[in-house]
């Protein structure tokens, strides 16, 4: 089925869907760019650990690297008293922990096919843990940060309303708020970070269609055009989206005044009930 709405769904966001759009978005940006990248590059996926918090703060979804294997509650036990006014002390819950498989996030890389392989541009797709604070914030702006001081050039990619944008500078975040942009893909040339650090942004509502991003090589080659919203409907069309998500219902997170009348109105037209 093609999308519903003419740029990114923010029914995508949920946290039960998110997972799988963000890698099969991922999947599909390889894709996309591997023909348009010359003879000497080519584009690879990648993962990293995180701890994985898919949701927002009002109904977060944690996917942990350990869980709760067994709960045990025991009633209290009895000990001798000195006196009949001591109380025995109470008993703990016993929670038995075990390591399980690690939550893993998807990346893109483009890579020197000579050279050992040596790294040309970073890909980042934000999950919701990228935007909240706690360790995968910190653990991806240090890396956001060896990045910058690298000659490695960055793009970022996000399509979540929901928390603070990071794109390499608070900035970005005020940039956005300031324009009433719902989205920004942000790219960091490696040639632009010294003495004065430049950004391209890339900003985009959720009435827009999706923007056509630059992704960089090295000079003197020239940049790719990564056409987010190519990308976007292949993945809408191949994925189970129209099968699952409840357009009847309002989305997570709640769209603005503004944009939840508009939203009513594309999904009136393609024929879709809103509950009572």
């Amino acid at each position: 089925m093609e999308p519903i709405f003419p740029g990114m769904d923010p029914y995508l966001e949920a946290p039960e869907v998110w997972p799988d759009f963000h890698d099969s978005f991922l999947f599909c940006v390889r894709e996309a760019l591997q023909p348009l990248l010359p003879p000497r590059y080519y584009a690879q996926l990648r993962t990293r650990e995180e701890i994985g918090v898919a949701g927002y703060p009002s109904d977060l979804v944690f996917q942990p690297d350990v869980v709760v294997k067994s709960l045990d509650t025991r009633p209290p036990l009895t000990f001798g008293v000195a006196s009949s006014s001591m109380q025995p002390f109470t008993t703990p819950d016993q929670l038995v922990i075990a390591a399980e498989e690690p939550f893993t996030v998807n990346f893109l890389e483009i890579r020197e096919t000579a050279l050992g392989g040596r790294l040309v541009t970073l890909i980042e797709i934000l999950s919701p843990s990228n935007k909240l604070p706690g360790h995968d914030r910190k653990a991806f702006e240090k890396e956001q940060k060896e990045v910058f001081a690298s000659d490695t050039h960055w793009v970022e990619i996000d399509l979540l309303r929901a928390g603070e944008r990071l794109g390499g500078h608070p900035r970005v975040d005020l940039h956005c708020r300031a324009r009433g942009y719902d989205y920004v893909a942000v790219v960091s040339r490696s040639t632009k970070r010294s003495p004065r650090l430049t950004l391209e942004a890339y900003g985009f509502t959720v009435q827009n269609a999706l923007p056509v991003v630059a992704v960089p090589l090295r000079e003197p080659d020239p940049d790719v055009p990564l056409d987010l919203g190519c990308v976007f409907r292949r993945v809408y069309e191949t994925g189970p989206y129209a099968k699952i998500i409840r357009y009847d219902m309002d989305p997570t997170p709640p769209l603005s005044n503004l944009h939840a009348d508009w939203a009513r109105g594309v999904l009136a037209a393609k024929g879709f009930g809103r509950a009572r």
